[in-house]
């Protein structure tokens, strides 16, 4: 909401709109949008020692833009630790996608990527702004691992079929 309301700001300094204008967007970007109930800020809570380092490292994660590797037994709490990262997180307006690996490994790439020539937008795209979490990454097909090591590595990937790469819009 801050950025959208210091574009509106620029628009009106730049003249490309009216004082009329400029306040009735601003009118409309400060009402609440209605949206289904939002769940409850997740706070991982325990009083031991271990559950407050926990803590601390959650949310650690959370005020760093870099991407969050969590890692664990199969029910374990992964799935919560990345949604209370999000939560916590500067993310926490934007979207939090959630793929299981084992679904349907070999059909990931187009899922996780998108499919250009369909202009099929992908995981990556739609979570712009906010968090993927991919679960079961190690039944990822070698080339989908490379891939999602470049982009993570290097803030871009190719889409099928694209033969170029490509950013998040």
């Amino acid at each position: 909401m801050k950025i959208a309301r210091r574009k509106v700001l620029k628009m009106l300094y730049e003249q490309r709109m009216t004082v009329e204008e400029a306040e009735a967007m601003l009118e409309v970007l400060e009402k609440p949008i209605s949206t289904p109930v939002q769940p409850p800020k997740i706070d991982l809570t325990g009083k031991g020692e271990k559950a407050r380092a926990l803590m601390a490292k959650v949310l650690e994660a959370a005020r760093t833009e870099l991407p969050v590797l969590v890692e664990g037994e199969h029910g374990t709490g992964k799935a919560l630790i990345a949604r209370c990262i999000h939560q916590n997180s500067q993310r926490s307006q934007g979207p939090f996608l959630t793929v299981d690996s084992l679904v349907s490994p070999e059909t990931l790439d187009v899922e996780i990527f998108g499919q250009e020539d369909e202009e099929r937008k992908g995981l990556l795209d739609m979570a712009d702004g906010g968090m993927l979490m991919l679960d079961s990454t190690h039944a990822l097909t070698p080339e989908t691992q490379h891939k999602l090591h470049s982009y993570l590595e290097h803030g871009y990937f190719t889409r099928l079929t694209a033969g170029r790469e490509m950013s998040p819009s």
